[in-house]
This record gives structure tokens, sequence and C-alpha cells, in this order.
């Protein structure tokens, strides 16, 4: 039984669903650091010497109010609770093995996942974290201590330049141990489905690898 339990009942191979509720407040994201602002030379754009410096519009502008108001519109953390059916994948070492060597390679597509600690307690529930240069679907697979694999979310739409927090209603269980996440997003949604075999599954990860996609990695430890 894998590491996770993700607050969906699991059956012989799917989880049951959930209540739907969704939230959205706004909170100050993992990100934050502004960027340095450059002159025309490539160097640092340093503050005005002078009122001879002010009107050659060597000083930093302040920034506009919809200026600000954009960039709190980015850095909102969007909070959201998903209702759909989890998988829950035991045996397929195949699967496995490609899910933990597949790295982001793709120029265009990047993915951001973490959580909100790196070590959980049995009980604790887990919430995951996402941020996507763009509008994107992602599917997260989650590889417990003993092997077995979890799908705790499958082509979940998310914003662009955001940090989203989701909550599947998942909780740990043991076994406790190393959890490895590898979170992969695209532009469309790929079909897939909880009750296939190793080669099936290798077949939809290769769906996942023929188009532009990104792939996001994490690490905790359960105990």
């Amino acid at each position: 039984m894998s590491a996770v339990r993700l607050a969906l009942l699991l059956t012989a191979s799917v989880s049951l669903s959930l209540p739907p509720t969704a939230e959205a407040g706004a909170k100050r994201g993992r990100r934050g650091a502004a960027k340095t602002k450059k002159g025309n030379d490539g160097g640092k754009r340093r503050s005005a010497d002078g009122p001879g410096d002010r009107r050659k519009g060597l000083d930093t502008p302040k920034p506009k109010p919809e200026d600000e108001a954009k960039r709190k519109k980015r850095e909102k953390m969007v909070k959201r609770t998903i209702t759909e059916r989890g998988c829950h994948l035991r045996g397929l070492k195949k699967t496995r093995q490609t899910l933990l060597a597949w790295q982001n390679k793709s120029q265009l597509m990047s993915l951001e996942v973490w959580g909100d600690t790196k070590r959980y307690r049995p009980g604790q529930k887990v919430f995951f974290f996402f941020r996507s240069p763009r509008d994107v679907y992602v599917t997260l697979f989650w590889v417990g201590p003993n092997g077995d694999i979890i799908v705790p979310m499958s082509n979940t739409r998310i914003k662009g330049n955001r940090n989203v927090r989701i909550w599947t209603g998942g909780i740990i269980v043991p076994p406790l141990g190393r959890e490895r996440w590898v979170a992969v997003s695209t532009l469309e949604p790929i079909p897939m489905s909880c009750i296939q075999s190793d080669a099936a599954w290798m077949r939809t990860i290769k769906k996942f690898k023929g188009i532009p996609h990104g792939v996001g990695r994490w690490q905790v430890h359960s105990q």
C-alpha cells in the first residue's frame, strides 16, 4: 500500500471522490523577490545624484499603480480543493523507473512543484504547490517508499504566473519513508485510465513526451 492515502478511499485501483469545494485567497506566495532593474548599458540602474540626473531620467521610476496591481495579482496564492478519482498503481516497475528518471528538457515549458514541508508525520494533510509560466494541465505522480504509485490529480487546470495550492484530501499513512513527486504539465489534457498495465502506462507517458511539456520534481520524507 502506498505511503499516501489521498483521503480518497481506495478501492481496487481507484480512489473515492470528495465533496467539491473551492476557495481563493490572497496571500504572499513562495516567490516575492523583484528583479534588479537594468539600464540600457546592461548595468544596474543607479539613483540620481542631483536635479540634472533626474531630468535625464536616470533615477529609478516609482511603480505605477496599475503595475503594483499586476504584481499583487501575480503573487496571489490561489487555494483550491479538487474532487476527482485518484489512481493507486501497484507493481509497475518500468513506469516507476521512467517517472523517477524523467527530467525537464523543454525550452518552452517549465513547472515548479513543492510541498508545505519536507517532512510529514502520519495523519498530516498534504498540500501540493505549483507554478507555471502559462496556463497548463497538471498531472502528479507520487512514488511511495514501497514503490507504489499514486496519481492524486490528473489534467488539473492551473493558471499561469501564480502560486497554486491544491489539496486533494490526502493525508500521510504508513508505510513511511522517502516520498518522491513527479509533476507533468501540458497545454492540452492527456487522456488516461487508472486500470492499465505497465506497458499501457508506458504508452501514456510516451504521449506526454511526444508533445511540449514541463516536468517538476519534489522529494519529502514521512516519519
